[in-house]
């Protein structure tokens, strides 16, 4: 039995959430922006200034016309602040 999982039945099995760190950044925001474009994904900007999540979040959704991008802050230093985003 083949179970090798091509593109088309990866979409069908479940749609993909991708958490992007320093997605306020040139970097982070090009691949979070990259990823948004696959109207399949759902991104979540992981970021510790709300200011600079919400002008890269318009960015990105304006850019990709995916409205299924959204932003948690987070500190990715302090332990709480991750474990209350797994809590989420």
């Amino acid at each position: 039995m083949d179970t090798e999982l091509t593109d088309e039945t990866r979409h069908r099995e479940s749609p993909r959430v991708a958490l992007v760190t320093g997605a306020t950044g040139a970097i982070g925001k090009a691949i979070a922006r990259r990823i948004a474009a696959r109207s399949e994904h759902e991104v979540v900007l992981l970021c510790r200034d709300a200011a600079k999540a919400e002008a890269a979040l318009a960015d990105i959704q304006r850019r990709t016309g995916n409205p299924r991008v959204r932003y948690a802050l987070v500190d990715l230093a302090r332990q709480a602040s991750i474990a209350a985003l797994a809590a989420c």
